[in-house]
Protein backbone atom coordinates (compact mmCIF):
# COMPACT_ATOMS: atom_id res chain seq x y z
CA UNK A 1 0.00 0.00 0.00
CA UNK A 2 1.42 3.49 -1.03
CA UNK A 3 1.45 5.98 1.51
CA UNK A 4 0.31 9.79 0.80
CA UNK A 5 2.96 12.49 0.18
CA UNK A 6 1.90 14.45 2.89
CA UNK A 7 2.31 11.38 5.24
CA UNK A 8 5.49 10.68 3.59
CA UNK A 9 6.74 14.30 4.32
CA UNK A 10 5.94 14.42 6.98
CA UNK A 11 7.59 11.73 8.48
CA UNK A 12 10.71 13.09 6.84
CA UNK A 13 10.64 16.47 7.67
CA UNK A 14 8.40 16.54 10.49
CA UNK A 15 8.55 19.06 13.76
CA UNK A 16 11.20 17.93 15.83
CA UNK A 17 10.21 17.81 19.08
CA UNK A 18 12.37 20.76 20.52
CA UNK A 19 10.95 23.39 17.96
CA UNK A 20 8.09 25.54 18.89
CA UNK A 21 5.28 25.70 15.97
CA UNK A 22 4.06 28.97 14.91
CA UNK A 23 0.55 28.68 16.95
CA UNK A 24 3.06 27.92 20.21
CA UNK A 25 4.52 31.16 19.71
CA UNK A 26 1.43 33.16 18.87
CA UNK A 27 -0.38 31.63 22.22
CA UNK A 28 2.65 32.11 24.37
CA UNK A 29 2.97 35.67 22.93
CA UNK A 30 -0.55 36.34 23.29
CA UNK A 31 -0.46 35.13 27.00
CA UNK A 32 2.14 37.31 27.98
CA UNK A 33 0.34 40.28 26.34
CA UNK A 34 -2.70 39.91 28.41
CA UNK A 35 -0.56 39.53 31.27
CA UNK A 36 1.09 42.80 30.95
CA UNK A 37 -2.10 44.27 30.00
CA UNK A 38 -3.97 43.25 33.47
CA UNK A 39 -0.58 43.71 35.21
CA UNK A 40 -0.26 47.63 34.54
CA UNK A 41 3.04 47.41 33.07
CA UNK A 42 2.05 48.57 29.54
CA UNK A 43 1.67 51.26 29.67
CA UNK A 44 4.10 52.70 32.68
CA UNK A 45 6.70 54.01 29.93
CA UNK A 46 3.93 56.75 27.95
CA UNK A 47 2.25 57.57 31.26
CA UNK A 48 2.55 61.68 31.88
CA UNK A 49 3.40 62.54 28.25
CA UNK A 50 -0.09 62.46 26.67
CA UNK A 51 -1.27 66.09 26.10
CA UNK A 52 -4.29 66.90 27.65
CA UNK A 53 -7.31 65.82 25.98
CA UNK A 54 -4.98 63.35 24.07
CA UNK A 55 -7.53 59.88 22.71
CA UNK A 56 -5.44 56.71 23.29
CA UNK A 57 -5.05 54.45 20.56
CA UNK A 58 -4.03 50.40 20.86
CA UNK A 59 -2.62 48.98 17.48
CA UNK A 60 -3.60 45.20 17.19
CA UNK A 61 -0.59 43.46 15.45
CA UNK A 62 3.31 43.79 14.68
CA UNK A 63 3.29 43.33 10.82
CA UNK A 64 3.91 46.27 8.60
CA UNK A 65 0.50 47.79 8.43
CA UNK A 66 0.55 47.99 12.65
CA UNK A 67 3.88 49.13 12.96
CA UNK A 68 3.61 51.74 10.15
CA UNK A 69 -0.22 52.83 11.69
CA UNK A 70 1.64 53.15 15.47
CA UNK A 71 4.81 55.04 13.38
CA UNK A 72 2.00 57.88 11.78
CA UNK A 73 -0.54 58.20 15.06
CA UNK A 74 2.53 58.74 17.50
CA UNK A 75 4.37 61.21 14.84
CA UNK A 76 0.67 63.53 15.16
Amino acid sequence: MARSLFRTLEMRYGTRPDEWTRREVVRASVAAGFGLLLSGCAGTALRGRAAEGAKRVVVIGAGLAGLSAAYELRAV
